[in-house]
């Protein structure tokens, strides 16, 4: 195998970085598409434009995941620990 067919991309590839980057942690899809690096991952989904889906500040702090620990709200959320303990941080404007 040469080096530029290991690195490619192929279309079933990209169609699920398109269909799950920003729902699914990022760590997860770097296991399911694990010919790619996680910073392969970050580039192709900069470069298609996608971003990460996070919900507003005042989502974090609802009814719904105030009793829940930092980790509880990342697994409901489909998000990583960090992001979630990031943006949760955010206070209410």
């Amino acid at each position: 195998m040469n080096h530029n067919s290991k690195n490619h991309w192929t279309p079933a590839e990209l169609h699920f970085l398109e269909k799950n980057y920003g729902f699914m942690p990022t760590h997860d899809i770097a296991v399911w598409l694990s010919r790619h690096s996680l910073s392969s991952i970050y580039q192709k989904a900069s470069a298609y434009g996608l971003t990460q889906k996070y919900p507003e500040a005042k989502e974090y702090h609802s009814l719904k995941y105030r009793s829940m620990t930092v980790r509880e709200q990342a697994c409901e959320m489909g998000m990583s620990y960090s992001a979630v303990w990031t943006n949760r941080r955010k206070k209410l404007v």
